[in-house]
């Protein structure tokens, strides 16, 4: 025992004269001697702090710590030790615990004790006013401006307001705080009780988007928390696979006028009942989007009670008689931007029957100046594109059929008739058919303003690409001048898919890319911009080119064209792929 008080002894007297290698050295020893009391730990603890090891130090004051937890020297150790590590909040706990176990009567150790906390809390203080001079800008920021950033993440992602509460405590604070960020509940059959019991608490009767996305019982649960929540500011509502039935039962705050102030209503594979049609009840909707997919709708409540749709998109069965009520739908929201039609044939199962359709005065033609996005697929019930003798369009900008049986020459006579290719910068073909493929040719020549052109599974995409590469003349019966020179069709081309085009070679290919991408390069244009730059004739270079499934094209051809297209897609399908794309 005495041999290791003798090593103490010496490295305290080692310590005071600043030979902290050799004090350190005799604690040591002093330690693998068998010492047991707190204050050789304690010791080496200030030794080793003296030579910057201060993890070392820390794990010696908690060593002394151990041994003699009513002694304040190894809590007034490890607060020093922790404030020199910046470990702020830990120094402050440990000087709390000193200051408890040092006796009243010792003043000057509880001053020297009390002047370190003050220390530790000033040094606190200017380390969060440096944290946020220096990365915590949005501390700065007013109130109202940092709530405005907040609804802008939310409204493109709603479920991002949970990760905003998970930021900071300020942001939670701010968050928890601010209802319209939680006017957005979207249910499904993950914890939809729980996530509606949330948002109630949160949204504070601003609920303004449901989204229901199962029609499972545990995602009408959630549904049914809502059943006391006002819904007098909810402006969109969707619903997927929900029985409408339960749905009205269960949500009694869902009433017509709730129904009539909707703006957007988004129907999907819901099932077919009465209640279904509620939701076109209302008088003077104030509805702007309308989409319906599997769902049938009640046609003629809609035509009158509906003249604000700006967007409407409809892929359901639909009967014959109701086409009345479908035109003068169209001609009463005249403002319409987008329309997308798939007409499917009545189900086998029994339906409940639809109102009447309301004979109506309908109009030869119907003006709708501002259709950009036009977009007819093809079902097994009425063709789509059988409304286009209906429409008067303009300003067309998006062009897309899809699957249409029936071949598109008249209906695409008349769109040039009318003039609305003149804006057209999409064009779309799909599992189509034309009888002549000089229509089409002549719509390319009509739409100067194209950039990109789809194809697929078209029978004369060779044509269509030989028309490409060398221009077009105009037809004599349309000319005055049968000796007009070819001109290059769709000069601001840049996105262009033949895919699965059997008829397609790669002569016509090579000819497109070498007059639209091989030309020296407009100087004007700045070479380091990402908008495609012209050639010096004024004709955009090519910069995607799919042609995935054309199998007369050579391995050559596809290793020439990777150089000169940067972004060519060329793949070829599996049987199976095939199969299942063959209709």
């Amino acid at each position: 025992m005495s041999d290791w008080k003798a090593s103490f002894s010496k490295g305290i007297v080692l310590f005071r004269a600043e030979k902290y290698e050799d004090a350190l050295a005799n604690f040591s020893e002093a330690i693998a001697m068998g010492a047991t009391g707190f204050s050789v730990y304690d010791s080496r603890a200030a030794v080793l702090d003296k030579l910057g090891r201060t993890r070392e130090a820390l794990l010696d004051s908690k060593q002394a710590i151990y041994l003699a937890p009513d002694q304040w020297q190894g809590y007034a150790r490890s607060a020093k030790l922790f404030r020199k590590a910046n470990k702020l909040n830990s120094a402050l706990k440990m000087v709390d615990m000193a200051l408890k176990r040092v006796k009243q009567n010792d003043t000057k150790r509880r001053q020297e004790l009390e002047a370190l906390r003050a220390e530790i809390e000033l040094a606190g203080q200017k380390q969060l006013q440096d944290r946020r001079r220096t990365f915590y800008h949005f501390g700065k920021l007013p109130l109202e401006l940092a709530t405005t950033i907040f609804g802008l993440i939310v409204e493109s992602d709603h479920a991002s307001v949970i990760r905003l509460t998970q930021v900071s405590r300020e942001w939670r604070a701010v968050v928890l705080e601010t209802p319209f960020l939680w006017s957005t509940l979207s249910l499904s059959s993950r914890h939809p009780v729980e996530k509606a019991k949330t948002w109630k608490q949160r949204c504070g009767g601003l609920l303004k988007r449901l989204h229901v996305r199962s029609g499972d019982m545990t995602t009408i649960w959630g549904v049914q928390e809502l059943r006391t929540t006002p819904l007098s500011f909810l402006r969109a509502l969707s619903l997927k696979e929900v029985r409408m039935d339960h749905f009205f039962n269960i949500l009694p705050t869902c009433t017509p006028l709730v129904i009539q102030n909707l703006e957007y209503l988004e129907l999907d594979n819901l099932v077919a009942q009465k209640d279904i049609y509620k939701l076109c009840a209302g008088e003077h909707m104030r509805l702007q989007t309308l989409i319906a997919k599997d769902t049938p709708l009640d046609w003629p409540a809609l035509a009158n009670n509906c003249s604000k749709i700006r967007t409407l998109t409809f892929r359901a069965w639909f009967d014959e008689t109701n086409l009345p009520d479908f035109i003068w739908l169209l001609h009463r929201n005249k403002q319409m931007e987008t329309l997308e039609i798939c007409f499917l044939e009545r189900p086998p199962m029994r339906l409940p029957l639809l109102c009447p359709s309301i004979p109506r005065d309908l109009p030869a033609r119907i003006d709708m100046p501002n259709l950009a996005r036009l977009s007819f697929t093809g079902g097994s019930g009425l063709p789509s594109i059988m409304l286009i003798p209906y429409l008067t369009l303009r300003h067309v900008q998006s062009l897309q059929f899809s699957k249409i049986r029936v071949p598109l020459d008249a209906y695409l006579r008349r769109l040039q008739g009318d003039g609305a290719i003149t804006s057209l910068k999409e064009f779309k073909m799909n599992h189509c058919m034309l009888a002549d493929p000089a229509v089409l040719v002549k719509l390319l020549h009509d739409a100067t303003q194209m950039e990109t052109l789809e194809l697929e599974c078209y029978s004369d995409a060779g044509h269509i690409a030989e028309a490409l590469a060398e221009g077009t003349r105009v037809p004599c019966s349309e000319s005055q001048d049968p000796s007009r020179p070819s001109t290059v069709l769709c000069p601001r081309l840049t996105r262009i898919s033949f895919a699965h085009s059997l008829d397609l070679r790669e002569g016509p290919l090579i000819r497109l890319v070498k007059l639209r991408n091989i030309l020296p390069i407009n100087p004007t244009v700045d070479a380091v911009s990402p908008v495609p730059q012209a050639s010096a004739d004024g004709i955009s270079r090519v910069i995607s080119l799919v042609i995935d499934g054309c199998a007369r094209v050579e391995g050559g051809t596809v290793s020439w064209l990777r150089g000169h297209v940067p972004d060519l897609s060329c793949r070829f399908d599996v049987k199976k792929e095939v199969r299942r794309r063959n209709w």
